[in-house]
């Protein structure tokens, strides 16, 4: 293989079968270390979500400042620990055909590029355990190493994947092999853009429409999917 291939992978219900700030609020507040009135604002957005009250980049944008709020005085020492914690736990919960499909991409020497809207402090540990070359991740604001309750940059909303995205395009070889997973509609800013798109799971009926028109790969049951082969994309590609 001569061409260079370049990866891009969302996070939250694309390899890893939950959302990662709402699992790690939970996990949080298990050991009473999350507040309450933040707790129940980010169920109360999530579900809002789930029956389509809002739309997603609506609870990203609630959801980030919520946590964040959430996380206002507390340490940063601290979070990272709870947070490679919280990871040994649900490690799990990643599908293998992605940890499959990544250890594959870096045997070919592809560049690996992780998105996503949780924040950094929760989702390097992941990020870092996969290997990925690149991540843009949310990003929030540190005083002293304490959490101020502020957000820098939210990279969930739509608007800032695209800017991600241009930034990603720009970089590479325009000769280069793009793939792209992701499973929600605001992932089409870069699952349309490259060569060989796969959809994960079947939640999002925005993306699922797309797919059917677009024709794109779709892994239907991520979490007992046993066929699916980025090795097999990239050749039917190639030929």
């Amino acid at each position: 293989m001569t061409r260079d291939i370049t990866a891009i992978f969302d996070i939250d219900k694309t390899i890893y079968e939950g959302y990662s700030l709402i699992d790690f609020v939970e996990f949080m507040h298990s050991e009473g270390d999350f507040p309450v009135k933040q707790y129940d604002k980010l169920k109360e957005t999530f579900l809002q979500y789930k029956k389509n009250i809002i739309t997603y980049d609506q609870a990203v944008d609630i959801s980030i400042n919520v946590f964040t709020k959430g996380l206002e005085g507390k340490g940063y020492q601290d979070i990272k620990i709870k947070a490679e914690k919280f990871w040994a736990y649900n490690f799990n919960k990643v599908y293998e055909f992605a940890k499959l499909s990544i250890d594959y991409l870096h045997g070919v020497n592809a560049k690996t590029i992780a998105i996503s809207g949780s924040i950094n402090e929760i989702v390097y540990p992941l990020v870092h355990k996969l290997n990925f070359d690149t991540s843009y991740l949310t990003e929030i604001v540190k005083k002293n190493n304490v959490f101020s309750g502020e957000v820098i940059r939210n990279n969930g909303l739509s608007k800032s994947k695209e800017d991600i995205v241009k930034q990603i395009f720009s970089d590479i070889n325009k000769d280069s092999m793009t793939i792209g997973f992701g499973d929600s509609i605001a992932d089409f800013t870069f699952l349309d853009k490259v060569d060989i798109p796969v959809v994960v799971g079947k939640h999002d009926y925005e993306l699922e429409k797309l797919v059917k028109i677009k024709g794109w790969t779709i892994i239907e049951d991520p979490r007992n999917d046993t066929k699916f082969s980025i090795a097999n994309l990239i050749t039917d590609f190639l030929q």
